[in-house]
Order: structure tokens, then sequence, then C-alpha cells
């Protein structure tokens, strides 16, 4: 047993390293595009259910925060 339990072994993983890193790059790719065309504040701005944003929209460009009230969930039933 000089070369372990198993005399022939082989690397099986190296088909899912090279998808994993062709999985990375295209990540890599989507994130640059989306950084390049898109906006990524609108991520990070709150909106409120007709859909404006805080601080963001004009009619909203005075209220920089957002108030969120409390739901009776019992009175939704």
């Amino acid at each position: 047993m000089v070369n372990g339990p198993v005399q022939d072994r082989i690397c099986t993983d190296v088909l899912c390293c090279i998808i994993f890193f062709i999985f990375l790059i295209g990540m890599g790719g989507v994130t640059a595009y989306g950084l390049i065309f898109g906006n990524p504040s609108l991520l990070m701005t709150v909106w409120d259910y007709n859909g404006n944003g805080c601080g963001y929209n004009s009619s909203t460009k005075d209220y920089p925060f957002l108030y969120y009230p409390a739901i009776d969930y019992e009175s939704l039933k």
C-alpha cells in the first residue's frame, strides 16, 4: 500500500473547475454590463407601493426617508 488504497487515481474535478471558472467569468461580465449600462443606486433606493423612490422621484424629493407603518396582520385574514 505504498500508493494508497486505490492504485489508479484520477482527478475528476477538473471539468467542474473549468465550468465554475466559466461561470465566474460570465458573472463578472454581467456585473460589468450592469454597472456600465445600469443605475446601481436604484437597488439601494427604498420604493413605496406606488413605485415612488424615497428621495428619488420629484414627488418624494423632500422625503429622503420612508415610513413603514405597522400592519395589523390579524385584520388581513
